[in-house]
């Protein structure tokens, strides 16, 4: 499995999940917005991979930690956009989008997980949340 197939498949899940789509539409990006975009939009980027050295090191799983964040000009909607993540993927165990992967397990990394943040270069509010992936 390859991580270009998990992202693919992750903004995929995204799209189609009726709850996120409904509030961003197929606004999901990965690293960036591209100028001009309309919001509110969610970006992703994965920014660790490990192999999973847990209690069964010899089944090959991965941890994949992905950021994502979801952006507005209006303080309250991506809250609602985080939530609606949340419900879409934590938890999650099965196919993720049409890649094929197969997600065993996703949790809140930390308890620093779900972070609000405001871009004031350009005047937009939102909130990362830091998700792990086992597949």
């Amino acid at each position: 499995m390859s991580v270009s197939a998990f992202k693919a498949g992750l903004r995929a899940h995204l799209t189609g999940n009726a709850g996120v789509s409904a509030l961003v539409g197929s606004r999901v990006w990965p690293i960036a917005f591209p100028g001009g975009g309309a919001f509110p939009a969610v970006t992703y980027q994965v920014v660790d991979t490990a192999t999973n050295a847990g209690l069964y090191p010899n089944m090959g799983l991965r941890q994949i930690t992905v950021d994502l964040l979801a952006v507005d000009d209006d303080s309250d909607t991506p809250d609602d956009v985080a939530d609606a993540i949340e419900a879409a993927l934590l938890t999650r165990i099965g196919d993720i989008g049409s890649s094929g992967v197969k997600v065993q397990d996703c949790v809140l990394a930390d308890s620093e997980a779900r972070v609000d943040v405001y871009r004031p270069e350009e005047r937009l509010y939102g909130v990362r949340l830091r998700l792990v992936f086992t597949i």
